[in-house]
Formats: C-alpha cells, structure tokens, sequence
C-alpha cells in the first residue's frame, strides 16, 4: 500500500503498531465485521476454484466470531536475529526473512510477552551468539512457543 485515496467505510486504524511492517495481522485495517464476510468469501471461494465444487453444492452456514477478536493464537513462532546485544525478536515481514521486532503482538496470550522477555534477558546474560542466514553461524534461530486456552465464540 503506497497511499489511501478514499478510505473504505470499513476500513479502521490497526491497534497494532507494525501491522503493516508485519506478516502476521493482514486484515487488521478491516473492520472486524468485515474480516469476517472477508473470511467466508474466501474459504468460500477456495471451495469453488480449489476443490471444485458448483455453487448449489456448497451449503456453509455463517462465520462465527469472537467476542473479543484478540488474543487468540495459542502458538507462535518468533525468530530471534541481530546479536546478543542488538536482539530482534518478532515476526517475518511478508515475503522475506526480515524481522519486524514485535514482541507484544495482540493476538497472542500476554503471557508470551513475558516468556520473549525471560529468554531475551538469558540471551543477553550468557550471550548466545545469533544465528546468521547470511554467514550460516551462530546457535539461536528462533522461539517457538504454544500455550492452552480456550476462547468463547459468539
């Protein structure tokens, strides 16, 4: 996206603050509403063009959404770049093996937060040399982390 000329009624302003920079949250500049019809559409559509189905044949009943649309994710995976002393910890930006540094991202647990502060600090402390794709050395790549929850559907 280079410039909104005429911003869609549905359009709303992303809570996160690297939402554009970031892979993971796409559809955050939608309204929650219209992620969902977006949603349908598409399985929708996949159902048509991917697995060849008629329109007749398809019978879906409606999406059901949350009743508060965060903190969803029960699993992420962070990678871990720069050094000991200048750590990035995030996400991917689209398309690339870039890290956007994100560790508060809104649609996981907030206990992850802390579980990235815990292992940056042991990073730093017992400086654990960061792997490098472009030398091909180091010894930390990433953080995977999953949790259990369950969330409510409306």
């Amino acid at each position: 996206l280079m410039e909104v000329l005429e911003p869609s009624a549905s359009r709303v302003i992303p809570s996160c603050p690297v939402a554009r920079q970031c892979g993971g949250c796409q559809l955050q500049a939608m309204s929650y509403e219209e992620q969902l019809k977006f949603k349908e559409r598409k399985v929708k559509n996949h159902l048509l063009r991917i697995g060849k189905f008629r329109e007749d044949e398809i019978h879906m009943l409606p999406i059901m959404g949350m009743e508060e649309p965060w903190r969803y994710r029960n699993k992420a995976q962070f990678p871990v770049g720069g050094s000991a002393q200048e750590l990035k910890i995030g996400f991917f930006a689209p398309r690339s093996h870039r890290i956007v540094d994100c560790r508060a991202c809104r649609l996981q647990p907030p206990e992850f937060e802390g579980a990235l502060r815990a292992f940056a600090r042991w990073i730093g402390e017992n400086q654990v040399p960061i792997y490098s794709e472009e030398t091909g050395e180091g010894l930390f790549a990433g953080i995977s982390i999953c949790a259990r929850h369950r969330r409510r559907v409306r």
